[in-house]
């Protein structure tokens, strides 16, 4: 039986054996896909069918992308590479057992000196939570999301899944 929770997935079969941990898409992929979609209209007014048929697919596919993790009990882990929900590549996912997980907040900022958006101001801010597997000093980062409930879901079904402890570092910094 699957269960979706939040953006993840956790499989629930022999007491939740492995959680899928679905990648957020940016706002520079809708806006990419969506130039292509608008570009694909002018060859077809022009009679280039077989070029408009071209940029919508590739718009198509540019929306539709997105990564997902599966972490597994056993730890025997997957990136699959997903177009629409369905999955066209798994590789293996090659890191160390944790051991620790990690609830993080962290900001993003970008510089809008130059460009058509300048007008709109000169930096932009995202905030975003984050769940990171720890090994000693190193890390990955196997989840991020705008919503802190949705990371804090996905952190201790995380914790439940591989028995480690899970560090809430945005509860921790609000006391």
């Amino acid at each position: 039986m699957t269960t979706n929770v939040s953006r993840g997935t956790i499989n629930k079969t022999n007491l939740m054996d492995k959680v899928i941990l679905n990648q957020e898409r940016t706002l520079k992929q809708y806006i990419l896909g969506g130039v292509l979609l608008f570009i694909s209209a002018f060859p077809l007014l022009g009679g280039a069918f077989i070029v408009s048929i071209v940029f919508i697919l590739i718009g198509l596919i540019t929306i539709g992308f997105y990564l997902q993790y599966e972490i597994t009990k056993d730890f025997n882990n997957k990136k699959h590479i997903t177009v629409f929900g369905l999955k066209l590549i798994s590789l293996k996912l090659d890191f160390p057992f944790p051991d620790y997980i990690s609830l993080f907040a962290a900001t993003f900022s970008g510089s809008n000196e130059y460009g058509a958006i300048s007008s709109l101001g000169h930096s932009s801010k995202h905030y975003k939570f984050t769940v990171k597997f720890f090994k000693g000093n190193k890390h990955v980062t196997v989840y991020t999301s705008n919503n802190y409930q949705d990371a804090y879901n996905e952190g201790n079904f995380l914790r439940d899944l591989l028995d480690v402890e899970l560090y809430n570092s945005i509860e921790e910094n609000n006391e």
